[in-house]
């Protein structure tokens, strides 16, 4: 007989306490861990932060230092929606 592929994972997380059903949140810390949707919301409301910003610099400013500022901004979130640990968690 053969193993369900679609069966919950068997792991022990050792971050996770398991008397708590969830796992407190440290916004700024780089350890821990993250599920899929927070993940998934935490990006979309940053990209959608930096375009709401961008939309305003681009009308405030002149267009070639707008266009600076936005590529700027996005750095970050490039950053953190590639890093190992980021990308780690979705598989």
């Amino acid at each position: 007989m053969s193993t369900n592929p679609y069966a919950a994972p068997r792991a022990a997380v050792s971050d996770i306490d398991t008397a708590r059903e969830i796992q407190e949140i440290q916004m700024w810390s780089a350890t821990g861990r993250i599920g899929r949707l927070r993940y998934l919301a935490y990006g979309a409301g940053a990209a959608i932060a930096v375009g709401v910003i961008a939309g305003l610099l681009s009308t405030l400013m002149d267009p070639g230092t707008a266009a600076t500022v936005t590529m700027l901004l996005y750095i970050p979130l490039i950053w953190f929606s590639a890093s190992p640990e980021s990308s780690a968690a979705m598989t």
